[in-house]
């Protein structure tokens, strides 16, 4: 754990600043950092000596998105692993093909930042971004951090960081204007389990021993989205109920993606758009 940590604050700082530098007064860089971040999560993950990590309740910001991190690369990888032995064999004209190859579910964008947050740092973000418009970084409580700034156009962008030490929960809302533009939370819900939920997604994965056991899946988009409220379906900090019928709320059928995995069985079901509903079983094994 400590040896992602270390190379998680590391990127958050060094490139962070190399790319956001060459922007034009914005995080849009942050996209291209997180994907490096990815990269060495996902080496760092298929290195054995990780598989016996032990997540106990995260102490500070850096070790929350470190355990965010972490069980986003596995439960990608071990999705596009189960869906690419599954679709080998089949040709792509076939009822049970999947379509896809790739799971990149549960992005985490821009919370990226937080990583670099605490009670002893904090101060320095001033001195780091100074050439953006208006930057700045308030504490409004302990373990609670307003960032904002301006880009060329006058836009202002706040977000607004949370960390719970009780629980080792994580929350980011971003606003432009005033306006909630997005959100992502990343709960401790205890005994191994884990909430996550953005805009549009929502998840509940079980991770233990360095493997994603059971993950509840789903996501909204769609042509006609609407995303969640964060005001209404903010589950920061203690989980507020978030289980596999919260994840369904509306039925597994009503979501573009449903994911449904318990150890043995990915169950996929997909309503696209465009297109025909895909219900497909494969199994794990």
């Amino acid at each position: 754990m400590k040896k992602i940590m270390a190379i998680i604050l590391v990127l958050a700082m060094s490139l962070s600043i190399m790319t956001m530098t060459a922007c034009t007064g914005n995080f849009g860089g942050l996209g291209e950092i997180v994907k490096d971040l990815n990269n060495v999560a996902d080496a760092l993950n298929n290195d054995s000596s990780n598989d016996s990590i032990s997540f106990n309740k995260a102490k500070n910001y850096a070790e929350a998105y470190t355990q965010l991190t972490i069980i986003q690369t596995k439960v990608n990888g071990l999705l596009s692993e189960i869906n690419n032995k599954h679709n080998e064999n089949l040709d792509y004209t076939d009822e049970n093909y999947t379509g896809f190859s790739y799971f990149g579910i549960l992005y985490s964008g821009e919370m990226l930042i937080t990583s670099t947050l605490s009670e002893e740092t904090y101060e320095s973000l001033k001195t780091w971004y100074n050439y953006l418009s208006d930057f700045t970084v308030d504490r409004t409580k302990a373990n609670e951090y307003n960032i904002s700034y301006k880009n060329d156009d006058g836009e202002i962008t706040v977000y607004e960081c949370k960390f719970d030490a009780s629980t080792g929960s994580l929350s980011f809302v971003q606003k432009k204007n005033g306006e909630i533009t997005g959100f992502y939370e990343f709960i401790n819900l205890g005994n191994d389990k884990y909430a996550l939920q953005n805009n549009s997604e929502r998840a509940v994965v079980t991770y233990k021993d360095g493997t994603a056991t059971n993950l509840s899946y789903s996501s909204t988009y769609s042509g006609d989205y609407e995303p969640y409220n964060h005001a209404n379906a903010g589950i920061y900090p203690n989980g507020n109920g978030a289980n596999e019928n919260w994840v369904f709320a509306d039925g597994v059928e009503s979501y573009r993606s449903a994911y449904r995995y318990d150890g043995n069985t990915l169950k996929i079901d997909t309503n696209p758009e465009y297109g025909d509903a895909k219900h497909i079983e494969i199994s794990a094994k």
